[in-house]
């Protein structure tokens, strides 16, 4: 959801100076990346409550629990839309739930298949040095015209799933979407391709808002933007490589 987080008027946009007025502190790199780090230990701290704890009063290899998880990732997105000035207390919030419900269907996913999870966590920090490496080292930025691609797919694929779960919900067969079948490998490896370009765009429009004099205050604002990324990475690493280990017999 980093897109619609970080679109590409919200540096000059009335709802940013009404939110943060005083222009005397600015953006920084270095501001946005503690900020993100921050967020991230939240995450993970929380997840290893979530590990321990949620599966003992969840049943989260219901369906029902991605659901939640991706409707409160939408509400907490549109909270920051609407009200910037909002970033800091969403962000925490967003961790915090997250944190717990990646820590919980993390941990279903490790006991079915051992090792999963070491792996979609290497996987998700290769992915975001790569396209991190790409956009430092590479005359690379993304263009008004990408972002708008990357947010209708992006949009596409959250309209997709939501579809998906409406639709096991009355009973209907959704292999070809968690199954282990070319089809389903397919969209597992085109949504990581999203995920991992939703990032160029967060990193363009970090770039951007500082090179714009950007208030400090948005680089909170930025930071829920990248973790929410990173978190949507993780979790479609995570599922590509149960599916690929499901089809190699598990344990």
């Amino acid at each position: 959801m980093s897109a619609e987080v970080l679109n590409d008027q919200i540096w000059t946009s009335p709802q940013v100076e009404e939110a943060f007025p005083d222009r005397s502190r600015r953006m920084s790199v270095n501001g946005v990346i503690a900020k993100s780090m921050l967020l991230l230990m939240i995450v993970i701290a929380l997840a290893a409550v979530g590990w321990h704890y949620a599966p003992q009063f969840l049943d989260v290899t219901n369906s029902l629990w991605f659901l939640v998880g991706y409707l409160l990732l939408i509400g907490l997105t549109l909270m920051v839309v609407r009200n910037p000035a909002l970033s800091l207390i969403v962000g925490l919030v967003f961790a915090i739930i997250n944190g717990l419900w990646i820590g919980a269907i993390s941990q279903v996913y490790e006991e079915a298949y051992d090792g999963v999870v070491a792996q979609a966590l290497l996987g998700t920090v290769a992915v975001t040095a790569a396209v991190l490496l790409l956009f430092l080292f590479v005359p690379f930025r993304a263009t008004s015209r990408f972002v708008k691609i990357v947010f209708s797919l992006t949009l596409g694929i959250g309209l997709f799933y939501l579809i998906a779960w409406v639709f096991s919900f009355f009973g209907g067969n959704t292999s070809f979407l968690y199954g282990t079948s070319p089809l389903a490998t397919f969209f597992s490896l085109f949504f990581m391709t999203v995920a991992a370009a939703n990032l160029i765009v967060d990193f363009t429009y970090v770039d951007a808002g500082v090179k714009a004099g950007a208030p400090r205050g948005m680089e909170w604002y930025s930071a829920v933007g990248i973790v929410s990324t990173l978190v949507w990475l993780y979790m479609e690493i995570l599922r590509f490589l149960a599916a690929r280990a499901s089809r190699s017999g598990g344990r």
